[in-house]
């Protein structure tokens, strides 16, 4: 890895700072939907993508400024990201029909595969044809194009079909 290289850091030490994101990822996926179910998926994603995107960016000069800064950079990255599906599903089961949901859960799981799969296609050329620092930075501040599509939308609290199922199993008129 070029980044590796730029820094002379052993397989050893690429394994700690990937390692450090997991942590960060697994520490927030319970918290994330506690989240989500409190304050709504849409706020929980949107804060998750801030803070992904915003360490992600941060991420070569948080190298450069040592161990510390770098571990702390991915680690946050990864608390910004461990939300994310959390945040996701808890949206599912507000916004999707129940006959919907498992369909609904699909493509988006699908769909950030097929980003991820973009995103290794992607930084071996941004790499090649500019330096590896821009890979972060690309990527990090994609998500400035990806918030005026999304902070419009209306995400509903609850489906109206299933309020009304529940009503009905409850012995009320929905």
């Amino acid at each position: 890895l070029p980044m590796a290289e730029a820094f002379h850091w052993d397989k050893a030490f690429e394994g700690v700072i990937l390692s450090a994101f997991f942590a960060g990822y697994a520490a927030t996926q319970v918290l994330g939907g506690s989240l989500a179910d409190r304050y709504g998926g849409k706020f929980v994603l949107t804060s998750g993508v801030f803070l992904w995107s915003l360490f992600t960016v941060l991420t070569p000069g948080a190298a450069a400024a040592g161990t510390v800064p770098l571990l702390a950079a991915r680690v946050l990255l990864g608390v910004g990201e461990g939300v994310a599906f959390p945040s996701i599903h808890s949206m599912i089961a507000r916004n999707v029909p129940t006959s919907k949901r498992s369909t609904a859960v699909g493509i988006i799981t699908a769909a950030s595969y097929a980003g991820t799969a973009l995103a290794f296609g992607v930084s071996p050329l941004l790499i090649s044809h500019i330096n590896w620092q821009w890979v972060f930075y690309l990527f990090g501040g994609s998500a400035l194009l990806w918030l005026p599509f999304w902070l419009p939308l209306n995400v509903l609290k609850d489906i109206p079909e299933d309020n009304a199922a529940a009503a009905a199993a409850a012995g009320g008129d929905g």
